[in-house]
């Protein structure tokens, strides 16, 4: 393993919280995808998983070149098993945004995701990887970019989720903004 990884390891260790981790482009960049998913015991580079009534669904958006990132096919089918057998409501994240306010930055495919959210009823996504952060609702779903950390020189920028049968609320901490959304 890379020394920084090892180095956070004992860190990560000391939250009694689930650790729910997505892969992002530096990960990949850096220690490459499956070292990754491996020394932080993830259940794979994307999953799912059930809480709270609530179904979650990681996806794993550093597929394809450096610069412009998608989530590839067997993702994609795998992705529509998932959302087809699901009565409950879902949020999935990825570490790239399907929509920002730099396309640049979303992920190449997010109009066919988009397309697959809104006929399995997803309620929001969530992503970081756009630092100056954003949200947008489209077609009835949350898309939330969370501010990212690394340009924080003073305050950390972080936010704790909420999750209740109306809205999911966002304590904004730092950069990220207080947020209320409504689910319908």
């Amino acid at each position: 393993r890379p020394k920084s990884l090892m180095q956070i390891q004992p860190v990560l260790g000391l939250f009694e919280a689930p650790m729910i981790n997505v892969v992002g482009n530096h990960d990949d960049d850096t220690f490459g995808r499956k070292h990754y998913v491996e020394a932080l015991a993830m259940p794979g580079a994307y999953y799912t998983f059930t809480r709270t009534g609530w179904r979650f669904i990681v996806l794993d958006s550093t597929e394809g070149d450096r610069h412009r990132r998608t989530v590839g096919d067997e993702q994609v089918q795998w992705l529509k098993g998932v959302l087809a057998g699901s009565s409950r409501p879902i949020i999935v994240f990825s570490h790239h945004p399907l929509f920002s306010l730099s396309p640049d930055h979303n992920v190449r495919n997010n109009l066919q995701l988009h397309k697959l959210f809104v006929e399995s009823g997803v309620v929001a996504h969530m992503s970081g990887h756009f630092h100056v952060g954003g949200y947008t609702v489209q077609d009835g779903i949350h898309y939330l970019t969370l501010h990212g950390m690394a340009e924080t020189k003073r305050n950390n920028s972080f936010a704790i989720i909420s999750l209740y049968a109306d809205r999911i609320d966002v304590d904004g901490y730092g950069l990220e903004p207080d947020r209320t959304l409504r689910i319908k």
